[in-house]
């Protein structure tokens, strides 16, 4: 996890890469880059961090923009699992973040208390657009923002659930690998091809199948799966075991 190293097409790797003193540009406007953006935001983690935790280059004010959507989709989550399941407590990381944070936890417990999330809808699709795009350029050197021959950026679907309106069946499903040996393989170069592609045999059913396996970023907090599916890429997301979410970015 962040280990994977890109070898594809260096004319592309101002926009993958996150290179100190070279030109690079933001994944998420196409702006030259002064910063990198952790991949997911470290507000979705508990300290310890996990070691080398994939960059991207992005600007200043991309960077800046998400940060308190990104941490009151955090509490959030973190709050409404505490009042719906038994014998969670918040994590120590969770517990400063709201010791500094009283007023966004006014807003989150309020919003809780009318029992009705949808009131953080956009925020919340807002964040989520923004942590698979992340995923989705540092696995497949894809989606990024640029003016043409990228994703259509009026067709990006986003479907997110939480853990207590899913059925044990949907959440196995929701969790399954993709298999992909009948599709195109990704940009040739890819870190997906030195992560999580991989070929499954067995001999005895002579099966012989492409699968792409789950990025677990830290356990119980944080994992993704990614892939292009003709011309759309799909991310899926789980955040604290609680919210599940489904992204769908398609090209032009």
């Amino acid at each position: 996890m962040g280990k994977g190293r890109y070898f594809g097409d260096d004319r592309l790797r101002y926009r993958i890469e996150n290179r100190k003193n070279r030109y690079t540009e933001c994944i998420y406007c196409s702006k030259e880059s002064h910063t990198r953006e952790h991949v997911p935001s470290k507000v979705f983690l508990q300290k310890p961090f996990p070691d080398d935790l994939p960059t991207l280059p992005a600007c200043y004010e991309c960077n800046n923009a998400f940060s308190k959507k990104e941490l009151l989709v955090s509490l959030l989550i973190q709050i409404m699992k505490k009042e719906l399941l038994n014998n969670y407590e918040f994590p120590e990381s969770t517990n400063g973040r709201i010791e500094k944070n009283e007023g966004l936890l006014m807003k989150v417990k309020n919003i809780i208390a009318t029992g009705d999330a949808s009131k953080l809808d956009s925020d919340i699709r807002s964040v989520l657009v923004k942590l698979a795009r992340g995923h989705s350029v540092w696995d497949l050197s894809k989606g990024y923002y640029i003016d043409s021959d990228a994703v259509n950026h009026d067709r990006i679907n986003v479907d997110y659930r939480f853990l207590h309106e899913m059925t044990q069946d949907e959440i196995d499903d929701f969790l399954a690998v993709y298999f992909v040996n009948r599709l195109p393989l990704p940009e040739i170069g890819s870190r997906l091809f030195d992560t999580r592609l991989l070929v499954y045999q067995d001999d005895t059913e002579n099966i012989n199948e492409v699968i792409v396996l789950w990025e677990e970023v830290q356990e119980g907090e944080y994992e993704y799966i990614c892939y292009q599916f003709d011309n759309v890429i799909e991310v899926k997301i789980v955040i604290n075991n609680f919210l599940f979410a489904k992204i769908h970015f398609k090209e032009m």
